[in-house]
């Protein structure tokens, strides 16, 4: 691995320009994880999918489950670690963001989907 190809211009998505994303997470029981993504609203939709999938594995009783943004934040919050390493394409370098830009993200990104 180590010679992967990159281009020049940065890839769009739905209008804006996709930023390579690195989803990293410490669920606090030893397990830590990383995702790659193609942007950062991949990696978003990836985490609220875990989150889906960890609301049905907690209630399976129930044929369908809903949640709000404050619920996604407190489980964000719960977790030991969040964050995101983000390519920057002016300087070709990851720039690390952390729980609270997580939590923004993913309030904008469910107001995107609500519309």
């Amino acid at each position: 691995k180590g010679n992967a190809a990159r281009s020049k211009a940065p890839a769009k998505s739905g209008g804006a320009i996709a930023r390579r994303t690195l989803l990293l997470q410490h669920l606090g029981t030893g397990g830590r994880t990383w995702s790659e993504f193609a942007s950062v609203a991949a990696a978003l939709d990836s985490f609220i999918a875990g989150y889906e999938k960890e609301l049905k594995r907690l209630n399976p009783d129930k044929p369908t489950l809903s949640y709000t943004a404050d619920d996604l934040h407190v489980y964000v919050d719960s977790l030991k670690d969040v964050s995101m390493l983000v390519m920057d394409p002016q300087t070709n370098q990851y720039a690390s963001k952390g729980k609270p830009f997580v939590k923004g993200q993913l309030l904008s990104r469910l107001k995107e989907a609500a519309k």
